[in-house]
């Protein structure tokens, strides 16, 4: 269905990211993810969504490799398009996360949906300390403000590859019901997966007794 692929174009580009390859990796990983939307795109009107942003931010971050290779990685144009590029990639991964909630609703997988959400929310925190980041000034404040930033970000960007795979290996089977609660043998994601369902069957019961 193209989650399969979703999967490496991420990885490539948003843990590629966080390393000091970020310059390369999105290249990469950006035309990854277009080609695996290709086949999404006819299921979901936000992963159509996804193309047209993907390949804007696969323009724009070719043109930083290039100046990067060039020694022209400075001055306010180079810039600006870096920060052009950071809101784009986290606005794209959030535009992700609602089209495999919106699709995974549309299969009833309500645990898959949830956990897409929450990963949103958790893009949406890094969107808004992206832009304090911004704005504020003083070195102690950009400190503590760029420690969280980075631990929103690390979050999310596991946290997605966790909930794609989760739609490759569930969405692909919605009528297999042997599949419900794994993600394939995966152990890290197992483990997720596990704590998830343990913690929706408690609330479900504290649901049930009042």
């Amino acid at each position: 269905m193209g989650f399969g692929i979703l999967i490496i174009g991420f990885f490539i580009a948003y843990v590629g990211a966080i390393t000091p390859f970020v310059s390369f990796t999105f290249v990469l990983g950006s035309g990854i993810i277009v080609y695996s939307l290709v086949n999404l795109s006819t299921e979901n009107q936000f992963f159509f969504g996804s193309i047209v942003g993907y390949t804007v931010e696969l323009v724009i971050s070719l043109v930083v490799m290039i100046m990067y290779i060039f020694g022209k990685g400075s001055g306010d144009f180079y810039s600006a398009l870096v920060g052009i590029q950071t809101y784009l990639s986290h606005a794209l991964a959030l535009l992700l996360m609602l089209g495999i909630a919106s699709i995974s609703a549309k299969v009833d997988l309500k645990h898959l949906q949830a956990r897409a959400i929450i990963n949103g929310a958790f893009v949406v925190l890094t969107l808004i300390f992206t832009a304090l980041l911004d704005i504020v000034t003083g070195s102690f404040a950009i400190s503590r403000l760029g420690v969280i930033y980075v631990i929103c970000q690390i979050i999310y960007t596991f946290f997605g590859l966790f909930v794609i795979f989760n739609a490759y290996m569930r969405i692909c089977y919605e009528d297999d019901k042997d599949m419900e609660g794994t993600s394939g043998g995966f152990a890290p994601f197992d483990l997720l997966n596990r704590f998830f369902d343990r913690a929706t069957k408690r609330n479900n019961n504290k649901k049930d007794k009042k």
